[in-house]
């Protein structure tokens, strides 16, 4: 580029010496840098002598920028320390806390044991001596087992002076009665007897026939209120089974039933044999056959007897007899230790059925 010389100012082909001053020699001029102007063209032509081509516009590549998640800062992370001036910091004064007082705990819990130890002397020591003069011992006597009631003699005495002694029977019987039927009667009642005696017995065991056959158990009391048991009543049916010697082979309580149908009312007993006294109360029974005691038992004249023979009631073997009039029968089972006798058949089925045989 061609320099130009501008109106007003000097130019000098040669750079003047710079004076310093008296008896100085000069100082010599800074070199000038040669200044040349860019252009277009001269650009353009500098890039074809280095091998390049033609400038073209550059269009930039778009690269996607990752997205990271901004850092938070940890909790755990400590903040950077922040400088205080140590002047500016105004630290509280320091209260001097008291003393624990570790004696007290002691004098308490010595205080409270002392407490209780005079608490525990006074009751057991102090008080028992003060209640002492106050009241009086009560001395309570246990009382003497009762002795067996014996027999009551009442005299009596008249004008002549003459004595005479009547011997009074101690009363006898059961308070309570419980059922050998596991499935119960379809009616059961309580009889109070006026007296002790089998035409008593039958009159109250008497009944109407009915269509539908009927099956009852009845209670026989005494006047007194007691329950008559087996050592009572069986001996009034069977003098010869049940004496003073058999009776203590079977329990006292026993269970007495009716079978009612249209020919008439057909009573049964039902004893239970004590268990180590089996063998000797099954050879009793064997005196049934032995006699016509039995005959006590019908409330109705059954007819001219036939003969024992083995039979069975429900399952188990028994003996019976028959008569002249069809459908009565006498028998005897034992269901185990359980002696059932009745003097119909059907009322001996249903008997059995009812103890769960």
């Amino acid at each position: 580029m061609a320099d130009y010389q501008f109106p007003g100012q000097n130019q000098w082909s040669e750079k003047p010496a710079i004076g310093t001053g008296e008896g100085e020699s000069p100082l010599a001029p800074a070199p000038q840098n040669e200044i040349t102007m860019r252009t277009m063209a001269s650009d353009v032509a500098s890039m074809k002598e280095m091998g390049g081509g033609d400038p073209r516009p550059y269009t930039p590549s778009v690269t996607p920028i990752p997205q990271t998640p901004p850092i938070q800062n940890s909790p755990a992370t400590p903040a950077a320390p922040t400088t205080v001036n140590q002047t500016q910091i105004t630290e509280p004064p320091v209260v001097p806390l008291p003393p624990k007082k570790s004696g007290n705990v002691f004098i308490v819990l010595a205080v409270i044991i002392i407490i209780i130890g005079l608490g525990t002397i006074g009751y057991f020591y102090v008080y028992p001596k003060l209640i002492s003069t106050d009241t009086q011992e009560v001395v309570v006597e246990e009382p003497k087992p009762q002795e067996p009631e014996t027999p009551a003699i009442i005299a009596t005495t008249t004008p002549e002076a003459s004595t005479s002694t009547i011997e009074v029977p101690p009363v006898s019987g059961l308070g309570s009665h419980i059922s050998l039927f596991k499935t119960p009667a379809d009616f059961s009642s309580e009889i109070t007897l006026a007296a002790e005696t089998i035409t008593a017995v039958k009159d109250a065991l008497k009944g109407a026939t009915v269509e539908v056959p009927v099956f009852k158990e009845t209670v026989f009391k005494s006047v007194d209120g007691k329950i008559l048991g087996q050592s009572k009543l069986i001996p009034l049916f069977l003098p010869s089974f049940i004496t003073a010697s058999s009776s203590p082979l079977f329990d006292e309580d026993f269970t007495l039933f009716t079978y009612t149908d249209q020919k008439g009312v057909w009573p049964g007993i039902i004893l239970n044999a004590k268990i180590e006294t089996l063998a000797s109360a099954q050879e009793e029974a064997k005196k049934i056959e032995a006699n016509l005691d039995w005959r006590s038992l019908f409330i109705v004249d059954p007819g001219k007897e036939q003969t024992w023979k083995d039979g069975k009631v429900g399952t188990t073997a028994a003996r019976y007899i028959s008569f002249a009039t069809k459908g009565n029968a006498l028998s005897y089972t034992w269901f185990n230790n359980t002696l059932l006798i009745s003097t119909s058949y059907q009322g001996a089925q249903d008997a059995a059925k009812k103890l769960g045989f």
